[in-house]
């Protein structure tokens, strides 16, 4: 692609409880996905100058990934995280002071791409804070609106960015998507408010969407477990009391009314909401909405499902995709992921025949 997706953020190994160690962060893995389905996307991130590191370099070259992006830090070790599993879920103890925390905006590559994709967890130190302002500002997608208290110029900022088209193939300046990633400690609300208020499109999980909307008569209690996470569940689960309980009429109607609420207080083009068991629902400033139910599938564990129904997101906005009809494919190839353990694989046929039937090329890189 003339203009390739760009992603920016955290790059990690997550550590299974069984020691099994596999590449992951949010960015990372949607990336990996669209290499796979056969575009060429870019990663900036940052690993640390030790064995984890040259491990990650190695792997992206083997996949056939650009390195153009990625950093080498001289004194903070590669990212990690420690990964606890209850009934196939997920929960994380994300390593500070790791080297995506201080990606540099003076070795930032030259690009102009299509999409910039970024999330809210790699913004939990300022170095690498500052450096995604100066990376929208130079390809003409922010910078972001300012923070509260003095703020100093940023190097290489566009003072006047060219105006937007609709399309992410065809717009003038690239199409910004915000990955909601609230990770407790690492997020503070008004941020996140901060980085929607800049964005085209979003996605959030239910939970996320009840942490950032509490005036909305959402109740976390019944929120809780319904997350991106949960998003493609085991075909014939153990037990009854092991299924999620499904939403009421008045609970699903409540959801539905908060995430318009969000879309429209943020001015986004687009949101996409996951919503567990409930599947997924898709909204658009023109009206337009749709909805997914879950595809079944042998659950192994729900790492990286939200990224992978991300990564499809933004191929359907890339290749011009109805919502619908990408709200679909984004639930087909998430019920995937959560038969693998980890996010990623070094597995071709994960993509072979999806991208025969959504015509992408059989996985050649475009």
């Amino acid at each position: 692609m003339h203009h390739p997706p760009c992603f920016f953020g955290e790059i990690l190994f997550d550590v299974f409880p069984d020691g099994r160690e596999v590449l992951g962060g949010a960015p990372f893995n949607v990336a990996w996905h669209l290499q796979g389905f056969g575009l060429n996307p870019i990663l900036i991130s940052r690993v640390g100058a030790d064995v984890a590191g040259e491990r990650i370099r190695a792997a992206m070259a083997a996949w056939g990934m650009r390195l153009d992006g990625l950093q080498t830090d001289p004194v903070h070790p590669t990212g990690r995280v420690t990964v606890s599993l209850r009934d196939g879920e997920p929960s994380f103890d994300i390593v500070a002071d790791s080297a995506w925390d201080f990606i540099a905006a003076d070795e930032l590559p030259e690009l102009t791409p299509a999409i910039v994709y970024h999330g809210s967890l790699a913004l939990r130190k300022p170095v690498s804070a500052a450096a995604l302002d100066v990376l929208l500002s130079r390809c003409g997608a922010g910078p972001t609106p300012p923070r509260p208290g003095p703020t100093a110029p940023l190097p290489g900022a566009v003072a006047n960015p060219p105006p937007a088209d609709r399309r992410a193939g065809t717009r003038v300046r690239p199409l910004r998507f915000v990955d909601v990633n609230l990770r407790p400690p690492w997020w503070h609300a008004e941020e996140v408010r901060r980085l929607l208020d800049g964005a085209d499109w979003a996605k959030l999980n239910q939970d996320e969407l009840a942490w950032l909307t509490p005036a909305s008569g959402m109740d976390p209690a019944f929120s809780a477990g319904q997350g991106e996470t949960a998003s493609a569940r085991e075909a014939d689960p153990p037990s009854a009391a092991q299924r999620p309980a499904p939403l009421r009429a008045a609970e699903r109607a409540t959801i539905a009314r908060a995430a318009g609420a969000l879309r429209a207080r943020h001015g986004l083009t687009g949101l996409v909401l996951t919503r567990g068991a409930a599947g997924a629902l898709g909204l658009m400033a023109s009206g337009e909405t749709a909805q997914v139910s879950p595809k079944p599938a042998p659950l192994v564990d729900a790492v990286g499902a939200g990224d992978a129904f991300t990564a499809v997101i933004l191929l359907g906005l890339l290749r011009d995709w109805p919502l619908s009809l990408t709200l679909d494919r984004a639930q087909t190839f998430a019920s995937r992921i959560v038969q693998l353990r980890g996010a990623t694989a070094p597995d071709r046929a994960l993509y072979q025949d999806l991208c025969l039937a959504w015509g992408l090329g059989g996985g050649r890189q475009t």
